[in-house]
């Protein structure tokens, strides 16, 4: 975020030709990132999932991530979520939602579902819903 909020700085400028070529300079540092983060994905999918699955059930890297979702402060985790959840898909929104049902304070769940409701397409949710039991 703070890079986005220096570029909006470096692109309010006057002259025209200033803004073009901070533009560009924003562009290439945009561009740059995005290829960073296409390789730290690519290795994780290709290397770690498969290097975890080999080593964890699906109970205990389910409570590794419950240990790490544990420990951050509740704004962090619902900024995450407000990416993550409208990423993922129907099948794999249920399986989130039945994960940490049981290992949330009812309030907190309560809250995540109001999240997905207001950020999950609504046709997706409305079948979500139906599935884990809302």
């Amino acid at each position: 975020m703070a890079k986005a909020r220096a570029g909006r700085v470096r692109v309010a400028r006057e002259r025209p030709e200033e803004r073009i070529a901070a533009g560009i300079r924003l562009n290439q540092e945009a561009n740059e990132l995005f290829a960073a983060y296409f390789v730290q994905m690519n290795r994780e999918e290709s290397d770690l999932v498969p290097w975890m699955r080999e080593r964890f059930s699906d109970a205990q890297m389910a409570a590794m991530r419950g240990t790490i979702l544990g420990r951050m402060p509740p704004e962090r985790i619902f900024a995450i979520l407000g990416w993550m959840l409208p990423s993922l898909n129907a099948t794999e929104l249920v399986g989130f939602l039945r994960s940490v049902r049981d290992a949330m304070p009812p309030p907190a769940f309560r809250a995540v579902t109001e999240l997905c409701s207001a950020r999950v397409d609504p046709v997706w949710w409305a079948a979500v819903a139906r599935d884990v039991g809302l």
